[in-house]
This record gives structure tokens, C-alpha cells and sequence, in this order.
């Protein structure tokens, strides 16, 4: 959020992704220190949702055309 705030432009929506929730890392976590993480019911939900991947030019235009195509308003 910090570093998406110094980027907002009038008019345009901001996408801004979590990637640091220990649970994403549960594996990892138990391999370094012996710790079992839960999931909570949500968490675990989407990581059992199908997962989709989209493959595109390292370009910022193009990756604004994509979610505005691809964004529910």
C-alpha cells in the first residue's frame, strides 16, 4: 500500500496484491522451524480454486488493458 500510494492517478483504480500471509508459506515455514500453520477456511477455498495463469509482455499499458478487460465493475 505504501508503494502503490506513490503511484495513484485521479480517475484510475489502484490493484494492489498481499503476498506476505504466513500461511502462503506453510510449508516452508514448517521445514525451517517445525510450526504447523492451519489455513483458515477461506485460505485454504482459494488455494484449492483452479488456478489460472496469464502470460504477458513485461509492459505496464499492457497490463493495465488486461484488468480493465478482465475486472468486474
Amino acid at each position: 500500500m505504501k508503494v502503490a500510494r506513490e503511484y495513484v492517478e485521479p480517475g484510475v483504480p489502484m490493484l494492489v496484491l498481499e503476498t506476505a500471509k504466513p500461511e502462503k508459506f506453510a510449508e516452508t515455514i514448517h521445514e525451517a522451524i517445525g510450526v504447523e500453520l492451519g489455513y483458515s477456511p477461506e485460505l485454504q477455498a482459494m488455494l484449492d480454486a483452479p488456478q489460472h495463469v496469464t502470460e504477458m509482455a513485461d509492459d505496464a499499458e499492457a497490463l493495465r488493458v488486461f484488468i480493465a478487460a478482465n475486472a468486474l465493475h
